[in-house]
């Protein structure tokens, strides 16, 4: 019996699609990454010593954060 095309069913091997767009994902980064490396050492720029990480958390939405004209002809 066919199954409908909406029937989520993992691939033959048991993996998911999440899964292998996580594992494609890290296997990209593992080939890109000794290039990466490679150029950042040939550069000869000092290591960083400091990091400024500014993390927000939801916020207000943008159009609040700008002045509103209120004085401005409709």
């Amino acid at each position: 019996m066919s199954r409908p095309p909406s029937f989520r069913s993992p691939f033959c091997d048991g993996l998911s699609r999440r899964t292998m767009l996580q594992v494609g994902g890290l296997a990209m980064g593992g080939l890109t990454l000794p290039d990466l490396l490679r150029a950042e050492q040939m550069s000869g720029r000092k290591s960083h010593k400091a990091v400024i990480m500014v993390f927000l958390s939801g916020g207000p939405p943008h159009q609040d954060m700008v002045d509103l004209k209120t004085d401005a002809p409709v």
